[in-house]
């Protein structure tokens, strides 16, 4: 309306996205396996459809003790990498992730992966004819 004239009436369209929110989320490997994150709807989580997720470089516990880490720029379904333990103890890897839901992106959560070393067994032989001699009479012993 303007002054005492009244216009042609109209409608306004406005579309309201929902806001990703997703909880912390973990996950446990073995040294060299990968890990695989898909947050899904429902329960206190919202999840629009289509959500893709970048993260930052994971924090390493203790420093510098996983290999194949590295930061997502580009928006993924899922949050996933194939993590090496280089040490003989567990550590652990955290990403900050933050969803994307068309334009609109929620608050970020972390992933924290516990990785696993994988057992390693030195290949040790005897040295001498006698020690080889000592392990196989060791050996025939228990089979008594």
């Amino acid at each position: 309306m303007s002054g005492t004239c009244a216009g042609a009436t109209f409608t306004v369209t406005v579309t309201v996205n929902p806001r990703a929110t997703i909880a912390n989320k973990t996950a446990t490997i073995c040294s060299g396996a990968a890990f695989s994150i898909t947050p899904v709807n429902g329960g206190a989580e919202i999840v629009p459809g289509g959500t893709t997720y970048t993260w930052t470089a994971p924090v390493l516990a203790p420093a510098a003790s996983i290999t194949g880490g590295s930061a997502q720029g580009t928006g993924q379904a899922s949050i996933s990498q194939t993590l090496t333990n280089t040490t003989n103890a567990v550590a652990t890897a955290t990403y900050t992730v933050t969803p994307m839901s068309g334009t609109c992106a929620g608050a970020t959560f972390t992933v924290t992966v516990t990785v696993n070393p994988r057992a390693t067994i030195a290949n040790k032989l005897p040295q001498s004819a006698a020690e080889r001699l000592s392990l196989l009479h060791r050996s025939m012993a228990g089979q008594r």
